[in-house]
C-alpha cells in the first residue's frame, strides 16, 4: 500500500441517505481522478464503488444505490496504486433530519476565549453558526451582567452593583461583560448568528421578571429582535417575555412541561436537557406537530450529537461547536 494521502479523517457511525447518500473524506493529497473502493467488512467479496468528486481538496463519495448497512474498509485507488483510508460504519436512511448549532456560553473552548466572554461570542460569530448562548443577571442598579453562576470570585451579581461586577476579570483577561456589550458586538457583525439569552432565575420571581424586561428593552433599543432568542428555567419569565414582545422566540428549559403545555402558553419551543428528551422520545414529534422548535442541551460527545440529530433535534446546544458543525454539514449534504 502506498502513502498517497495523509491526515485522513471522516465521520463514522453516521447515517447516509438511502439514494444518493454522501460522505466526505478529508485529507492532504487527494487528486482529480481518485477512486475509492468500499470493501464490506463481513464479506470481502462484496465491493462497492461510489462516485468520487474533488471539492477544495475534500473527496466526496456519492454512495451507489445498492449499498447496504454495514462496516466498510475504504481503499483509495489511483493509477493502479492503492492506499487504505480506514473503516467506516454506515446506516442507510430514507431521509435525514438536519439541525442548527448553538455554542454553549459562546465558543469558549478555544485560545483567547472564556465562557460568557466577549471573545466567546465573537468567535461563535466567526464560525457562522446559528447561535451563541449567554446567561444574564440583573445588578442592584439595573444592569444585566453576563455570567453563568449567581456568583463570580466571591461576588454575588444580583446583590452587587454593576461597577463591582465590571471590575471582575474572566479567565481570558476580559472584564465581566454586560449584555449591552454583547449586543453591540452582535449589532456590528455582518453574519446571521443569533444571541440566545438565558434569563437566570433570580432570588424572587419579581426580580427574574425585572431581568427579563431589562433584556427585552435592551434588545429593542438596539433593534436586534430578529437576532435574539430567549430561554429560561422560569416559566413565569418565559410567558412574561411573550407579553413584552409577541414576536419573540422563547423556549422553556426546565423540562417539566409537555410540548402541548408549552404550545398552549404561546411559547415557541422546548429547550430540554438530553436526559429529559431521551426519557421522552415522543416529545420530538409531538413538538414538531405543534409547530414548536426542539433544542437539546448540553451535548459534549459525538454519540450524543448524532443521536439527537437522528431523533429530530432542530438545535444542538454544545460545548463542541466545531465538531457539531461538521456533523451538521454531513446531514445537510444528505438532504
Amino acid at each position: 500500500y502506498a502513502n498517497m494521502v495523509s491526515n485522513v479523517t471522516f465521520l463514522t457511525n453516521v447515517p447516509v441517505k438511502k439514494e444518493g447518500g454522501r460522505l466526505e473524506i478529508f485529507g492532504d493529497g487527494f487528486a482529480e481522478g481518485d477512486r475509492v473502493e468500499m470493501i464490506a467488512s463481513q464479506d470481502h467479496n462484496s465491493i462497492y464503488y461510489p462516485t468520487c468528486s474533488l471539492d477544495n481538496g475534500t473527496l466526496m463519495l456519492t454512495m451507489p444505490d445498492n449499498l447496504v448497512d454495514g462496516s466498510y474498509l475504504l481503499v483509495l485507488s489511483r493509477d493502479g496504486v492503492k492506499q487504505e483510508l480506514g473503516t467506516v460504519n454506515l446506516s442507510l436512511k430514507a431521509s435525514l433530519h438536519t439541525t442548527n448549532v448553538i455554542a454553549h456560553r459562546g465558543y469558549w473552548n478555544t485560545p483567547g476565549a472564556s465562557q460568557n466572554s466577549r471573545a466567546s461570542l465573537q468567535k461563535a460569530i466567526d464560525l457562522g453558526i446559528y447561535g451563541s448562548e449567554c446567561d444574564v443577571w440583573l445588578t442592584t442598579d439595573g444592569v444585566l451582567m453576563v455570567n453563568h453562576d449567581p456568583s463570580f470570585s466571591g461576588t454575588t451579581i444580583q446583590t452587587s452593583t454593576s461597577s463591582t461586577c465590571k471590575a471582575l476579570t474572566l479567565g481570558n483577561g476580559e472584564s465581566m461583560p454586560t449584555l449591552e456589550d454583547l449586543l453591540k458586538i452582535l449589532k456590528a457583525s455582518a453574519g446571521n448568528t443569533k444571541l440566545i439569552i438565558e434569563i437566570k432565575s433570580h432570588s424572587s420571581t419579581t426580580n427574574t421578571k425585572k431581568a427579563a424586561k431589562a433584556a427585552v428593552d435592551l434588545v429593542k433599543k438596539y433593534g436586534l429582535q430578529d437576532r435574539v432568542e430567549y430561554i429560561a428555567f422560569s416559566w413565569d419569565a418565559c410567558t412574561y417575555i411573550m407579553t413584552l414582545d409577541a414576536t419573540a422566540k422563547v423556549a422553556y428549559l426546565n423540562g417539566d412541561k409537555t410540548p402541548q403545555e408549552v404550545k398552549n402558553a404561546g411559547l415557541t419551543g422546548i429547550d430540554y436537557e438530553i436526559a429529559k428528551m431521551t426519557a421522552n422520545p415522543g416529545w420530538f414529534d409531538a413538538a414538531h406537530n405543534l409547530g414548536l422548535g426542539v433544542n437539546v442541551w448540553t451535548l459534549r460527545n459525538y454519540n450524543d450529537i448524532i443521536d439527537m440529530i437522528n431523533c429530530g433535534a432542530d438545535y444542538l446546544t454544545t460545548d463542541m461547536p466545531v465538531d457539531a458543525i461538521r456533523y451538521k454539514r454531513h446531514y445537510d449534504i444528505n438532504q
